[in-house]
């Protein structure tokens, strides 16, 4: 059965629980420690995610808390790393490379959301976007190997609304460009890539509640695949190794966001969890095999 994990949070719970569970919603198994905007790299061996740390400040002995970026084994996500030392309000959204040693991540260090770089060993921290008062984040690493892709939204163009747009990792002195993808109403957020590199899933808001959509990586509008759900809310979304099917959270049944999975023609649509938290995120663990042609 496919491995996956399923961060989730509790009515009262301060912090969200991440939890082992097989890709059916059966298995469940709580994780100990400390878990946030968790994700896989593309062979499924190492997991980088955000964890809160605390620092001293040592002359006033002042206690301040900030998120910072960790990596893990995959099959011993107790062994974990820190990776930057930032100290920023906001660190979000890490995703890695396709082969696995550098890492995108959306940090406001500077004051406002920007997207930013890494080796995973810490080294060649910068940003790659510097839009000033825009808002930048949401990164997802195209999973094709030698790709410098990075599909994001950004308000750069349309302030006050995210747009799904892209850009390419580049040398410390080039400069970085911007291209706007999507063309429709609404504000896009959460973009994903199929195992493939060939499908985009993101969310949008462009009929007024948070839908489904599917798009290449070329300008123009995406496919709504949740067409029918009375105004739900969706989010998250995340494919199957086999590239068949979305996993995303949604509230559409009841009060509580659960994982449904959903085929790319939007007809087939299956619940997986059914517990009393609200879902953040779904993520399978990535299968080499699956990704061959």
């Amino acid at each position: 059965e496919q491995e996956a994990l399923v961060l989730s949070q509790s009515l009262g719970e301060v912090q969200p629980a991440l939890y082992r569970i097989s890709g059916d919603g059966t298995n469940e198994e709580r994780v100990d420690g400390e878990y946030r905007d968790i994700v896989y790299d593309i062979g499924g061996v190492n997991v980088a995610f955000v964890r809160d740390v605390e620092y001293v400040d040592s002359e006033t002995e002042d206690v301040s808390t900030f998120p910072e970026l960790f990596i893990a084994p995959a099959d011993d996500l107790g062994n974990v790393t820190q990776i930057t030392e930032l100290r920023s309000t906001l660190l979000a959204s890490p995703s890695f490379s396709p082969e696995g040693g550098e890492l995108v991540f959306v940090s406001n260090f500077n004051g406002s959301p920007d997207i930013w770089y890494t080796t995973i060993t810490g080294e060649g921290q910068r940003r790659l976007t510097e839009n000033g008062e825009f808002i930048d984040t949401d990164p997802a690493w195209r999973p094709v190997l030698t790709s410098r892709e990075i599909v994001f939204v950004t308000d750069q163009n349309t302030p006050g609304r995210t747009k799904l747009s892209r850009l390419y990792v580049v040398g410390p002195d080039e400069p970085v460009e911007v291209e706007q993808l999507s063309r429709t109403g609404g504000e896009d957020s959460d973009p994903a890539w199929s195992d493939l590199g060939d499908v985009i899933a993101y969310i949008s808001t462009t009929r007024g509640d948070a839908d489904l959509y599917i798009t290449d990586d070329q300008p123009g509008g995406g496919l709504l695949l949740t067409v029918s759900d009375d105004g739900a809310e969706d989010r998250a979304p995340d494919f199957t190794p086999d590239g068949r099917f979305i996993a995303f959270v949604s509230n559409r049944l009841d009060d509580r966001f659960q994982t449904y999975v959903i085929s790319l023609d939007g007809d087939v649509i299956t619940r997986v969890t059914e517990s009393n938290r609200d879902d953040l995120l779904f993520i399978y663990r990535p299968d080499l095999l699956q990704r061959l042609p």
